[in-house]
């Protein structure tokens, strides 16, 4: 009997349905995060009135979410399931018709609930209400563009939030187009 016939007869047709079955078991348990979820956020200019911010912000959950504004602006909003530091990332921007993307962090004030406030994050330049992240090669940089060989490619901000509290994020591309892939956990 040569090598061809006796691997022939180790596998089985049952064999391989078996594996199969077994991957396809492997596959439904992997967690329902892992694969990015896509959200098309609502159009909302900038604002601190709270009731107009948590009526319009698009909910975001832990884990990898691609994130669409068709005009280049408004609110996401997460809200941590438990007291911890959480580290915000953002990678793949892109903005149509803009040079310059930024994300800022909000909370509900604490000193009244009708309003927002600013909510300063950790970066690796320092602390900061604003993440500036670059669509087009230019970054922001006080008062006027500051060209850059490339792209910024990802920015990171972490801030300890405890179980309940609400953060908003305002993403402003411009009044263009913008998408970015953002990464909470």
């Amino acid at each position: 009997m040569d090598a061809t016939t006796a691997i022939a007869r180790r596998v089985t047709p049952a064999k391989v349905l078996a594996v199969l079955v077994a991957l396809l078991v492997a596959l439904a348990f992997v967690p329902g995060n892992a694969y990015a979820a896509s959200k098309t956020v609502k159009t909302q200019g900038f604002t601190t009135t709270a009731k107009v911010v948590n009526k319009k912000a698009t909910t975001v959950k832990a884990g990898t979410t691609k994130l669409t504004y068709k005009s280049g602006q408004g609110y996401i909003k997460f809200k941590a399931t438990k007291t911890k530091v959480y580290s915000f990332t953002f990678s793949n921007v892109k903005g149509k018709g803009t040079n310059n993307v930024y994300a800022s962090f909000y909370r509900i004030s604490k000193y009244s609930k009708k309003y927002i406030e600013g909510l300063t994050v950790k970066t690796k330049g320092g602390k900061d209400e604003t993440l500036w992240l670059s669509a087009n090669g230019y970054k922001f940089t006080g008062d006027y563009y500051t060209a850059l060989d490339k792209p910024i490619a990802t920015r990171t901000g972490k801030v300890k939030l405890t179980k309940g509290q609400m953060v908003y994020i305002y993403l402003n591309g411009g009044g263009g187009k913008t998408t970015a892939t953002l990464k909470i956990k």
